[in-house]
């Protein structure tokens, strides 16, 4: 069924492409009414899709990056009058308190700043839209029946990208023919991007799939996926996204303390994760050369550049902040002079570090002389979105940070309660466990990226956690009613 829905949204953007809004709305519209008969189906390929959403506007029209700004309310509306008797059970006052306040400080502070209304409606809806499909798919009946295809869909396109990316990187040309330029390459590694317009993008979906099949070698311990894992991670070696190493390590990490709090005998642990490491391991020492380079890279961008600065406080000035050569480094510093200046509720939405605040540029950049740092000028300010924190701090405050951090933190608190449930199956097991390791990817791409607000990556990051925490609430509601899960 989820083919039948693929092939279904591929269609309506075809045929009713009668301009570049007409495919977006259209395909909106399949997904919506899909999601109405068949919701588990629909919010993979939805997902899925918004993975691809970049290389799909070169063919369906520029206008598909309102896609799921389309498509998310109306997934919304149909939850809420298919699913109403789940919504109030699944509810949490800790998360869905820091929700509330989250979108509450984001408004108060749009109208202390007098953000013209137009600017912060925009941008509120770029700050929920995440976390509504997360409700979304928190609210559906989820059991290992509906992840098991789902996952298999989800490996296959991963599968078929990471194929396209070695096509890439032995033969250029083919993607020059179809319309996607090479990515430039870093410290000798090809920045590969396969069916992707980013690399960014390319690494993120292959580490993300790589700690899935490192949990389920960790479980079933099939050479396949051991095998599978390491292909991915070598994909996004190639691909020279330095957070990505970061994550992928991270969340290795934390798979293995996700087994050692299961109080699992280290021998075992041991044996299901030392194949996964030493793969690791070894990829790292045969790219080592060329990870030097990246990481010498890192200490002249982050480490070296305030050096310049006459050994003066960087943060006592803007004149001090303009210097900065990066920008990342410089958003950085900057929510934490708008702090200062701005405190507890920041400057408002679509103000700082966010997409509206490029959209019609912001003039926050100005007041703190970060206008004219390459990629923060008014001319090109594409680097204006690299950071997620910094945007909360900037736009929301204090109060902001802390309200996003205790949804995530609840979250990941759900998910790692899960280890500890005896009704999982070996399956269900090694799913949660690659949901956690997701987790702490996620968090580790959110330091130095838009994380959370990127459509790419955002929607399958938040349905995995959606589907593990439907997951224990499908499960504990069909236990208490004596019902087969």
């Amino acid at each position: 069924m989820v083919g039948v829905a693929a092939l279904t949204v591929l269609t309506a953007v075809l045929v009713f492409r009668v301009s570049d809004l007409g495919a977006a709305i259209a395909t909106a519209f399949v997904f919506v009414v899909y999601f109405w008969f068949r919701p588990i189906p629909a919010l993979v390929v939805f997902a899925l899709t918004m993975v691809f959403v970049d290389t799909l506007q070169l063919y369906a029209g520029s206008r598909m990056n309102l896609l799921d700004e389309l498509t998310v309310p109306g997934l919304v509306l149909v939850t809420l009058i298919t699913r109403r008797a789940q919504i109030l059970p699944r509810l949490q006052p800790w998360r869905e308190g820091a929700v509330v306040s989250l979108l509450v400080l984001a408004i108060v502070s749009s109208l202390i700043n007098n953000v013209p209304v137009d600017i912060w409606l925009r941008g509120l809806v770029l700050v929920g839209k995440g976390i509504a499909f997360f409700y979304v798919v928190l609210m559906q009946d989820v059991t290992e029946t509906d992840l098991r295809p789902a996952a298999r869909v989800v490996l296959a396109a991963g599968v078929v990208a990471l194929g396209f990316g070695f096509v890439e990187l032995f033969v250029p040309g083919f993607f020059v023919a179809i319309g996607i330029e090479p990515g430039e390459s870093r410290a000798g590694l090809p920045s590969v991007k396969g069916l992707f317009v980013h690399p960014l993008v390319f690494a993120w979906f292959s580490t993300f799939l790589a700690l899935f099949l490192f949990a389920f070698y960790a479980v079933f311990r099939r050479w396949w996926q051991l095998l599978l894992g390491a292909a991915f991670s070598l994909g996004m070696i190639l691909a020279a996204r330095r957070r990505a190493m970061l994550a992928l390590g991270a969340g290795l990490a934390g798979g293995i303390v996700w087994e050692l709090a299961r109080r699992s005998p280290l021998r075992g642990v041991l044996r299901g994760w030392g194949p996964s490491i030493a793969t690791v391991v070894l990829l790292f020492i045969v790219f080592l050369p060329s990870l030097s380079g990246l990481y010498a890279m890192t200490l002249a961008r982050y480490v070296e550049t305030p050096d310049v600065i006459d050994g003066g406080d960087i943060l006592q000035d803007g004149a001090e902040l303009r210097q900065l050569s990066q920008a990342r480094v410089a958003l950085y510093l900057g929510s934490i002079e708008i702090t200062k200046d701005h405190f507890p509720f920041g400057v408002g939405l679509g103000r700082y570090g966010s997409w509206m605040s490029r959209v019609e540029y912001s003039p926050v950049y100005v007041e703190y002389e970060l206008d004219d740092i390459r990629g923060l000028t008014p001319e090109n300010s594409k680097f204006a979105t690299d950071t997620f924190w910094p945007q909360v701090l900037g736009e929301v405050g204090v109060l902001g940070v802390v309200a996003y951090v205790v949804f995530l933190a609840s979250i990941a608190i759900a998910i790692w309660k899960v280890s500890r449930v005896d009704w999982l199956t070996p399956w269900l097991r090694a799913f949660c466990l690659g949901a956690g390791m997701v987790m702490v990817q996620t968090l580790v791409e959110s330091l130095a990226s838009s994380m959370f607000n990127s459509p790419p990556r955002v929607y399958l990051a938040m349905g995995t956690f959606g589907a593990v925490l439907a997951l224990v609430a499908t499960y504990r509601a069909r236990a208490t009613a004596d019902e087969p899960v």
